[in-house]
């Protein structure tokens, strides 16, 4: 794996952590940016592509194990499905 992929997936990690202790959190006690952030964030994954969307709700929003995807991919078209859909999420959340 190189920078760019290691670099991308800590990053949506990172997102999706900061997402889960906010929502853990009383809904009612939330900040205006704490509900953007969060809606923005599920905005953005529910337009992705389907494979994309599929890959990142695994990775980083449901406790998959870490070998969920075996069953339907291969461990190249994974990796490669993985990048495209971290590239995706990101390049979406620019703005």
């Amino acid at each position: 794996m190189n920078d760019h992929f290691k670099n991308n997936a800590i990053l949506i990690k990172y997102l999706f952590d900061m997402r889960k202790k906010i929502l853990a959190r009383d809904v009612f006690g939330l900040s205006n940016e704490e509900k953007t952030f969060c809606a923005v964030l599920e905005k953005q994954v529910d337009a992705l592509s389907k494979d994309a969307k599929e890959i990142i709700s695994n990775e980083f929003i449901y406790d998959k194990p870490r070998d969920w995807w075996l069953s339907y991919y291969s461990r190249s078209t994974y990796y490669r499905l993985k990048g495209s859909a971290m590239d995706e999420l990101l390049n979406a959340l620019k703005w």
